[in-house]
């Protein structure tokens, strides 16, 4: 990997972490992240994971670096931004079950859309409009992130 691409991920983990990585962790860990996009025929990659394990900064990280350093231009899709809004998971809570008022609860996404954008996506279908959870809020806002053409 480009010593360049190593100092930009080791930068960008200190701004979005507060801590500071050493190169052996990202020549170990996340390198081969990067070499399995680039070396892979594939044009879709899941990132899973449990919550704040990461996963948000990872895919900040790779969609970064590889536009600057290899010209791939990504399109990701968080299931964050699929969570249903506080007036729908109100609505479930009160008439399936108190949890469901909890983001992060099994039945809190709205996972057709998700099916349905990642559908949109692969027959070039646009624009799609991305929906953008605010954890803040607990809530969907109602501005979207357009995606115009494919990545």
């Amino acid at each position: 990997m480009p010593e360049q691409l190593i100092y930009s991920v080791q930068k960008q983990l200190i701004e979005l972490t507060n801590i500071k990585f050493s190169k052996k962790y990202i020549e170990t860990y996340i390198c081969p992240i990067f070499e399995y996009i680039i070396s892979s025929k594939k044009n879709k990659f899941l990132i899973a994971g449990s919550q704040g394990i990461g996963k948000s900064t990872l895919m900040h990280i790779l969609e970064n670096n590889l536009k600057i350093f290899y010209n791939k231009e990504i399109l990701s899709l968080s299931l964050d931004d699929y969570y249903l809004t506080k007036k729908q998971r109100t609505s479930l809570s009160k008439k399936i079950h108190p949890l469901l008022i909890t983001r992060g609860v099994p039945g809190t996404h709205d996972i057709k859309k998700l099916l349905k954008h990642v559908r949109c996506f692969d027959r070039s279908i646009y624009p799609i409009n991305i929906p953008i959870f605010d954890k803040i809020n607990d809530d969907r806002l109602t501005k979207v992130k357009k995606i115009k053409t494919k990545a």
